[in-house]
């Protein structure tokens, strides 16, 4: 379902002649993901050398001429572009790179380094854990049934000092997991704006029932009609309210898990 939330949002933004490039792109995964939907070339960076090989080697022949790997920080403000110059790409993405930090200044810096590489009118597609201000909330709904017996099971562990958050453990089945930290739904926003995004903020909503999702997830895991409810009122993904706008320079679309 992420998968197919992060296909809606990024593939209007491929047109000719666009140049992209995705943060903390990991082992690769989404990175051949948008390379099957455009002819496109993107730059991919990284802050593991390690991570980097995988991708790399992941890439079919065809592909591999298609992709620019980068190693760097995304907290620090660089240009990845290929002559270092500003603003210089027209659409970046990045699936789990804000929630690389705990700390309200790393994510400013995260959002700063975005803007830096985005064109004036460019935007950023990126897949946070789910946009909400009651963290706490959450943490009881997802410790008790049905929520703690389905994939993905998130676990908050603490509060962020500073209240701007939590720490959170994701995981995607028994035997994989990994920590994020899950700010608030403010936090984000502030920070985007903190970092130089001046343009209209859109939550992507989960869209489980559009995306042909709910039979399946019924299935899965043996949902009744109440437990169903339960899980469209706290949302893996995405918002289950009004999309936010915002006036000005550079777009963004913030989709999780989360988008």
């Amino acid at each position: 379902m992420e998968l197919a939330m992060v296909r809606r949002a990024i593939r209007p933004l491929l047109k000719p002649g666009a140049k992209i490039v995705e943060f903390a792109c990991g082992t690769g995964f989404y990175t051949q993901e948008i390379l099957s939907w455009t002819t496109l070339t993107i730059t991919a960076m990284d802050i593991s050398p390690v991570m980097l090989g995988i991708a790399s080697k992941s890439l079919s022949t065809s592909d591999s001429d298609r992709v620019r790997f980068v190693l760097g920080d995304g907290t620090i403000s660089t240009s990845y572009a290929p002559d270092k110059s500003i603003a210089f790409f027209d659409c970046a993405f990045g699936g789990w790179f804000l929630n690389y930090t705990e700390k309200r200044s790393g994510l400013v810096a995260m959002f700063a380094t975005i803007a830096h590489n985005l064109s004036h009118d460019g935007v950023f597609v990126g897949v946070v854990p789910h946009p909400a201000e009651d963290l706490v909330a959450r943490k009881k709904a997802y410790s008790r049934p049905p929520l703690d017996r389905m994939w993905p099971r998130l676990e908050y562990i603490k509060e962020i000092d500073g209240g701007s958050g939590w720490r959170s453990r994701i995981h995607l089945n028994e035997d994989v997991s990994f920590l994020a930290a899950h700010m608030k739904k403010s936090v984000y926003e502030a920070a985007a704006r903190e970092g130089g995004f001046r343009g209209k903020l859109q939550w992507i909503s989960e869209g489980i029932q559009e995306l042909g999702f709910k039979d399946k997830w019924i299935e899965q895991f043996n949902l009744t009609g109440e437990e169903y409810n339960i899980r469209e009122a706290n949302p893996v993904m995405g918002d289950d309210g009004p999309r936010l706008r915002y006036d000005g320079l550079r777009g963004m679309a913030l989709t999780n898990i989360e988008f």
